[in-house]
């Protein structure tokens, strides 16, 4: 995904878009500065200071100021100043130079009209999109100026802006006890996590805010954070379609026309250990170490807690002929979705063969019941459980 390094004057083009341009020359400042855009600040202070020089205009004091620091997406101020100790009114001409993590680039700067003894400023509104050290260079003098970019820190559920591309949105994990790998083309694989852990699924909403088709942030560009633990995702879901692609094979959602919007949900494996951590997500989107996005979730992590209350199984039926199977679930803890598999065996064999899934959200300190349709063909003695429980029930079939 080819970067760029979104920095904007306000009413014009991105600066950032001049990425790959060579450098202009002072006597080319005005051709260049329209490219800076019209919306600027300028002003003048007349200084005490005699003039030092007669004839065309000299200017001294040179100044470059920016702020120490700034927010990915936060607009802030490029301030050029120049003192003409000169004896006639003239322009003052320089290079901008800039560069960051994502390149380098340069634009003419132009201050017109400098009376003699006079000192004028030019002011630039601009933002950035990548997080790191930005520097910023007055070519024709020996000033360099540094601003810290930081990464942009919202509570969990609040909308995001990478500037000029993308407004997301991460909302709070939804956990679930397993889930099945339905993507077209592929071997249906039910996934279960390592005992004690969930599965914790961020759901995702991104927008194509550029003027063009833009590849969407890969799906591994989200990690989360817990405690000291930085997780990378195993999956990822499209909800129009259900389906679950594991995160080896699709890293890509793909590219979307401006104004596109698309959302889905970003599986992770979180461990019983993360329960009372903070929990953090982090969006790296320019794939350089540093998240431009932290979304912070407001209270530690929480798992659910399901129990099997009961499992009612007949001890009596007859072949061919339905029965039903009722399962009541408790949930302790936060809201949560179980998925379990309710299967059965002759007692004779190791294997348990599956019979149907139950699915189902639980709210925090409900219980649900769960009623399963079950046909067996053959006569016989069987076993059923919830896989999970150690609670199993015996059948006979005649």
């Amino acid at each position: 995904m080819n970067r760029r390094n979104f920095v904007n004057i306000l009413g014009a083009t991105s600066l950032g878009t001049l990425a790959g341009c060579t450098s202009q020359s002072n006597s080319g400042a005005n051709a260049n500065e329209s490219k800076l855009g019209t919306k600027r600040r300028t002003t003048a202070t007349t200084t005490k200071k005699s003039t030092t020089h007669s004839g065309p205009a000299h200017f001294t004091n040179v100044q470059l100021s920016v702020p120490d620091t700034v927010t990915v997406g936060e607009e802030f101020h490029i301030t050029v100043s120049a003192q003409n100790d000169g004896g006639e009114v003239g322009d003052f001409t320089t290079t901008l130079s800039w560069s960051a993590w994502s390149g380098s680039n340069a634009a003419g700067i132009k201050i017109p009209g400098i009376k003699p003894g006079e000192t004028k400023s030019k002011s630039f509104k601009t933002l950035m999109d990548t997080v790191g050290p930005s520097e910023y260079h007055l070519t024709d003098y020996a000033i360099r100026k540094t601003v810290q970019v930081n990464p942009a820190t919202l509570q969990l559920g609040s909308e995001a802006t990478l500037p000029y591309r993308f407004l997301a949105s991460a909302n709070p994990l939804k956990y679930l006890t397993a889930y099945e790998n339905n993507a077209p083309y592929e071997v249906k694989t039910t996934y279960t996590p390592k005992t004690g852990a969930f599965f914790g699924l961020l759901p995702i909403t991104i927008t194509n805010k550029s003027r063009t088709a833009e590849y969407f942030p890969r799906s591994n560009s989200f990690k989360l954070k817990i405690g000291d633990s930085t997780l990378t995702p195993v999956g990822i879901t499209d909800l129009k379609s259900g389906a679950v692609f594991p995160i080896q094979q699709y890293t890509v959602p793909g590219k979307k026309s401006a104004g596109e919007t698309a959302a889905g949900v970003i599986v992770f494996e979180i461990p019983s250990s993360a329960s009372g951590k903070q929990l953090q997500v982090q969006w790296d989107e320019s794939g350089n170490g540093s998240p431009e996005v932290l979304w912070t979730q407001q209270n530690p992590v929480s798992f659910p807690q399901f129990s099997l209350e009961s499992l009612d199984v007949p001890s009596r039926a007859l072949a061919n002929k339905p029965f039903t199977v009722s399962a009541t679930l408790r949930n302790s803890g936060v809201e949560g979705y179980f998925w379990g598999a309710l299967q059965k065996r002759a007692p004779d064999l190791t294997v348990w063969n599956p019979v149907s899934i139950i699915k189902a959200r639980i709210p925090g300190g409900e219980s649900i019941t769960h009623d399963i349709r079950v046909t067996i063909q053959h006569a016989d003695n069987y076993e059923f459980r919830l896989k999970t429980f150690d609670v199993i029930k015996k059948l006979t079939v005649k």
